[in-house]
């Protein structure tokens, strides 16, 4: 008896899904991947470079740069990219999971510097509030 109706919600759920489903979450999952790709090929460039010239910037950072570049020249690039991206968004805080990791496996490390990780986070976020101030005060002119 289980059988029968596991077999038939099967069977119902796969003509549902085939029939309104798979067209939409093909095209989604087409351009979800495509998407992905767009950005691992920038950070890949950005990596590969930072590596090849022994650039003291990051090469995500580099990548980043580059993406840029490319969504300013490549008119609907971006629009493209942004329903993937706005998905994306929506999990960053998976992201801080290796930097919680990190801290976690080196805390011997931060306890024993604990003052000048102080010192760094409290200076570089004041500089963040002058610098983001300062730019939104130049484009309300």
């Amino acid at each position: 008896m289980v059988a029968v109706q596991s077999n038939a919600l099967h069977r119902n759920y796969f003509t549902v899904l085939k029939s309104h489903d798979l067209p939409h979450a093909h095209a989604n999952a087409k351009t979800m991947i495509n998407t992905f790709a767009t950005l691992l090929i920038f950070q890949t460039l950005g990596e590969s470079l930072a590596y090849a010239l022994s650039l003291p910037i990051p090469g995500p950072v580099i990548g980043m740069l580059l993406l840029f570049c490319y969504l300013l020249v490549k008119r609907g690039a971006a629009e493209k990219l942004a329903p993937t991206t706005v998905e994306f968004l929506k999990h960053l805080s998976l992201l801080f999971v290796p930097a919680g990791v990190g801290i976690m496996v080196h805390a011997h490390r931060v306890a024993t510097e604990w003052l000048p990780i102080a010192a760094a986070l409290l200076i570089s976020t004041m500089v963040s509030l002058v610098v983001t101030a300062y730019v939104l005060r130049w484009l309300q002119k």
